[in-house]
């Protein structure tokens, strides 16, 4: 299987992103970031791999943030 250049596609333009860039979309460490996947629902597991939906994320970020 080919691997798949991300390098150009922006993390918030992505439907799925793995744990560290999440981490990263949202300026926390990986354990904060999958207890933040957790408590949205956004956790998606392919083969053995998880993601985050980041449309679900998103939404949940911005309904805690108000």
């Amino acid at each position: 299987m080919r691997k798949t250049n991300l390098s150009n596609i922006p993390i918030s333009d992505r439907l799925l992103v793995s744990i560290p860039d999440f981490a990263a979309y949202c300026s926390s460490g990986r354990y904060t970031a999958e207890k933040i996947a957790a408590q949205a629902g956004a956790v998606v597991f392919i083969g053995g791999r998880k993601f985050v939906n980041m449309g679900i994320a998103r939404e949940f970020l911005k309904d805690i943030a108000e």
